[in-house]
């Protein structure tokens, strides 16, 4: 009987411990076409990618919401819009701070883009192979950019 109670309490620990797991701190959201994740316990969002493979014009926000709360949106990762044939316009509003490593990288529609004022780092090979891009305006207020190897 003593044996039957303890594996019992054994059981019930283990499936106790189970359900303690530590949830995930981000969440991913879309927005205007736009994938940020957001990590809520930190405070800030980066941008991922792209919502839908058809969208051609996007605009990136300077904060996103989640859960009623507004996070920064800081950077844009690696290869976030690599390789996408139909992404003509980039808007990036300001908040902004770093597009790393080949974030843009053979997108061959890609026609214009607005960066942001706060903008201050962009990755290496950011918008290599864009052949198509004709027109890159930078904020108002931008007096150098570090190119980082990202």
């Amino acid at each position: 009987m003593t044996r039957r109670i303890l594996l019992s309490l054994a059981c019930l620990c283990a499936a106790m411990g189970a359900q303690a797991q530590p949830r995930a701190s981000y969440a991913t959201v879309t927005q205007d076409d736009v994938k940020y994740r957001v990590y809520y316990d930190s405070g800030y969002a980066y941008v991922t990618g792209i919502g839908t493979s058809s969208a051609t014009d996007i605009t990136i926000a300077g904060s996103v919401a989640y859960s009623g709360v507004n996070y920064p949106v800081t950077y844009i990762t690696s290869s976030a819009f690599s390789n996408n044939d139909v992404l003509q316009t980039v808007t990036i509003k300001d908040g902004l701070t770093q597009i790393l490593y080949r974030a843009f990288y053979d997108c061959d529609a890609l026609t214009s883009v607005v960066l942001p004022a706060t903008l201050d780092s962009l990755g290496e090979g950011v918008f290599l192979s864009c052949g198509a891009l004709s027109s890159v305006v930078i904020g108002e207020g931008v007096e150098g950019l570090a190119l980082s190897p990202s």
